[in-house]
């Protein structure tokens, strides 16, 4: 379907998918799952661009090869870019083309993509702080070092000296 130089196939498959029913899934309880994954897909994938801003500047320095597969890469990013629109477009003309119940559905799509994207900061803001937590509780613990509280008062077995092992 991607591949279709005319996109012919993209636009007759996206015209026939009941966009509405698709609606309703995602909507409704069942989609629950299925907007969780986004919200931690797109959160995912937002820190990773955020990490990757290295890639450009190392651009001079990239292989004949490894160049070549960047081209292909963004040529790739690009007919996924244009085949989405194509899709959108039929989904949307769908969705209006259904009446009121149409226009319904197309404003819990809205809705659900703003949970999408409220969940993905979340996760993003979730993932920054346990980062930080770890970091911070796992080198101290009661604010001594994990070396220094382990030879204070343990005995041979890592017990307090008292007790018995």
């Amino acid at each position: 379907l991607l591949g279709s130089s005319d996109g012919q196939p993209l636009r007759r498959v996206a015209k026939e998918v009941n966009t509405l029913a698709v609606a309703r899934t995602l909507t409704g309880a069942e989609g629950r799952t299925i907007r969780r994954r986004a919200s931690k897909a797109l959160g995912a994938a937002v820190l990773d661009s955020l990490d990757g801003d290295q890639e450009d500047e190392d651009l001079d320095k990239l292989s004949p090869a490894a160049r070549v597969q960047r081209t292909i890469r963004e040529k790739e990013q690009l007919r996924m870019k244009r085949a989405l629109k194509v899709i959108m477009t039929a989904h949307l003309s769908n969705l209006t083309s259904k009446g009121p119940s149409g226009w319904f559905a197309l404003i819990g799509l809205v809705l659900v993509a703003v949970r999408v994207v409220i969940g993905a900061f979340l996760h993003m803001l979730q993932d920054d702080i346990w980062t930080k937590l770890k970091s911070w509780f796992g080198r101290r613990r009661n604010g001594k070092s994990k070396k220094t509280n382990a030879g204070s008062n343990s005995g041979p077995s890592g017990a307090p000296a008292g007790s018995a092992a």
